[in-house]
């Protein structure tokens, strides 16, 4: 199964949802990485525990598009913000 790294704006609804199917998520708050920097420190810390980065900051996406040394980043719209999995 793949693990999800999730910055401190998702969730803590869609982390139960992914552990509940048995998914590995760790969570920023949980990991003691609030208001951390996303290019020098949450994409860093997601890489050394092999995991995916899901946020939903687009410009940081963006930057990261270019970059190959990371497990991979999921970026979602701000459509979803308050309606992933249904949890309005």
């Amino acid at each position: 199964m793949t693990g999800f790294y999730f910055d401190e704006h998702m969730r803590h609804k869609v982390a139960e949802g992914l552990r509940a199917v048995g998914h590995e998520v760790v969570m920023a708050v949980g990991a003691e990485m609030i208001e951390k920097d996303d290019d020098t420190e949450h994409l860093p810390f997601a890489t050394e525990h092999h995991l995916i980065m899901v946020t939903f900051d687009r410009p940081f996406a963006g930057r990261t598009m270019a970059r190959t040394d990371h497990g991979g980043l999921i970026c979602l719209s701000e459509h979803f913000r308050n309606d992933i999995g249904g949890s309005n």
